[in-house]
């Protein structure tokens, strides 16, 4: 995926969250003390996923580079 492309996906994954988190504090299954709790650990669950979606880009390099030794089959 292209940077870009990780970073529409974020923003839409946290619209996301902060819509269900918004409902069940609307219905009461969260309780407005413990909001603030519920959603540091949602988004920050959220943020250490991309970080290491963005490590895994950056370590396993280009999947495009043919090998050199490949051979067309006759």
């Amino acid at each position: 995926l292209p940077p870009v492309r990780i970073i529409r996906v974020g923003i839409l994954v946290a619209l996301i969250a902060a819509a269900v988190i918004g409902v069940l504090w609307v219905t009461e299954v969260v309780p407005a003390s413990e909001i603030g709790g519920v959603a540091t650990k949602t988004f920050g669950s959220i943020a250490i996923i991309f970080a290491a979606a963005f490590a895994w880009r950056a370590v396993r390099g280009r999947t495009s580079v043919l090998d050199e030794t490949d051979q067309p089959v006759p």
